[in-house]
């Protein structure tokens, strides 16, 4: 969940025509055709890792050890019963070299190298784009302009206060005086990259694409398509990503529909047009597909979008989200540690294959900017430890506002008792376990900041 995956795509008929011209032989047309007219084929495309420049794709630290991210795009086949995705074919592209393709029927260990290849450009993805362009980027250019344009004493200042206190200055020590310090050890070579590659995946992307279901929706992802017994159940990030949409609009149209009795209120608000244009305007905060702000809906939907990126970022603050799932590194690999691919089907022995994957400085690096942010504790609670009506966000003659606010709080630690028993649930699945007890979610939902901050 702190990476934001919603990344496979549903393949439909153009696009299995397509990669069929693409993969020629590797490509089993009559299996794969027949797995997508039953709706049971997926990729997960990350062949853009592998564009320019090579300061996102390749670096050499000062050790002289390189880090490598390569482009991937895997295929991968549903079980209809389960639901589970099996990777059947991994296509492994450099930015200088050439494409191969790797399949499970592969002899030797490439195929274990082509798994680990696109873990690692997936986890990149999702530090620097899921997460990184998500959740700090597009938030931190609208509080930006929210502070420069809104004044401080407009109706919506009071929702919007307590989440924006620490964005940008974070963004601003991690891409102006920190980034050697805090940054993770990807092959993102510093800042300069990192904005090269935020403007490449960003081209004719809109604001609310970044949102849940608008995603889901361009992946071709459907809830029937991934339920066994619940809704989302065999893709729980994304049903926990979905509920806290769930509670941030429910909280926000309470909210909005308080403070703006009339859609005429919301057209005729002159502070809220102003921070719209700020936020449209190329040479300020530059987000792309802002509507006019005319209606209550109109209103409630970006405040929603606003307040869940904000929101949805505290499950990062958790230490279950982190530890140990992620801590173990080879789940997540932050690069590869040579840009060599290795030819499928060849002899590779398993010290050849693991000098490619993360040395043990790299693995100390990635668990130190981890659990960073996992055991810091935050500056501010969204959920005040006294309870939840402490802390009002809102004047008293706006209880209304209030009593939203308190529970939307306690949605979000509901939430942090679901989230966290599901990672349990799911570890122990992993390592075979039958007892123990749980986290306890009253000590973990003090860790959920109401804004994005360390």
């Amino acid at each position: 969940m702190p990476f934001n995956l919603i990344v496979p795509t549903k393949i439909d008929q153009a696009r299995c025509v397509a990669l069929a011209a693409e993969l020629g032989d590797a490509w089993a047309a009559d299996e794969m055709n027949a797995l997508q007219a039953a709706g049971l084929l997926y990729e997960i495309d990350m062949t853009m890792m592998a564009l320019e420049p090579e300061t996102v794709t390749h670096q050499t630290t000062g050790s002289n050890e390189v880090r490598f991210t390569p482009g991937t795009l895997t295929v991968l086949q549903q079980d209809p019963q389960s639901k589970q995705l099996t990777p059947v074919l991994i296509q492994v592209s450099h930015k200088d070299g050439p494409t191969k393709t790797y399949l499970p029927t592969d002899t030797g260990n490439t195929w274990l190298y082509a798994l680990q290849a696109a873990k690692t450009s997936i986890a990149v993805s999702g530090i620097w784009l899921g997460h990184v362009y998500h959740w700090h980027i597009v938030c931190a250019a609208l509080e930006m302009t929210m502070y420069q344009a809104l004044p401080r004493d407009h109706r919506i200042w009071s929702m919007l206060e307590a989440p924006s206190q620490s964005l940008i200055d974070f963004d601003f020590v991690l891409l102006k005086v920190g980034w050697d310090t805090i940054a993770p050890p990807t092959p993102v070579s510093g800042a300069d990259a990192l904005r090269s590659l935020l403007v490449q995946f960003s081209e004719n992307r809109c604001f609310f694409d970044d949102d849940p279901l608008s995603e889901l929706k361009q992946h071709r992802l459907d809830v029937a398509d991934f339920r066994v017994h619940e809704d989302w159940d065999a893709y729980p990030v994304v049903g926990y990503l979905l509920k806290i949409w769930d509670l941030t609009h429910e909280y926000v149209a309470e909210v909005v529909k308080v403070l703006y009795p009339t859609d005429g209120d919301v057209k005729n608000d002159p502070g809220l047009k102003a921070w719209m244009d700020a936020s449209r305007d190329p040479s300020q905060g530059n987000i792309s597909g802002l509507p006019a702000v005319d209606t209550h809906a109109d209103l409630i939907r970006v405040l929603t979008s606003f307040v869940y990126r904000l929101t949805a970022h505290g499950a990062s603050s958790l230490s279950p989200s982190v530890n140990p799932a992620l801590a173990f590194v080879a789940n997540f690999p932050p690069c590869l540690q040579s840009d060599v691919l290795p030819e499928p089907g060849s002899d590779m022995t398993i010290q050849q294959l693991l000098d490619l994957l993360p040395h043990t400085g790299t693995q100390g690096g990635m668990t130190t900017f981890y659990f960073t942010f996992a055991y810091t504790p935050p500056d501010q609670t969204l959920i005040p430890s006294g309870g939840i009506n402490l802390d009002p966000y809102y004047p008293p003659q706006y209880q209304a506002c209030n009593d939203a606010l308190s529970r939307f709080r306690q949605g979000v630690r509901d939430f942090v008792g679901t989230y966290t028993a599901g990672l349990d649930h799911a570890l122990r699945e992993w390592w075979g376990l039958k007892s123990g007890a749980p986290a306890d979610p009253d000590d973990l939902y003090q860790q959920w900041p109401p804004g994005i901050e360390i």
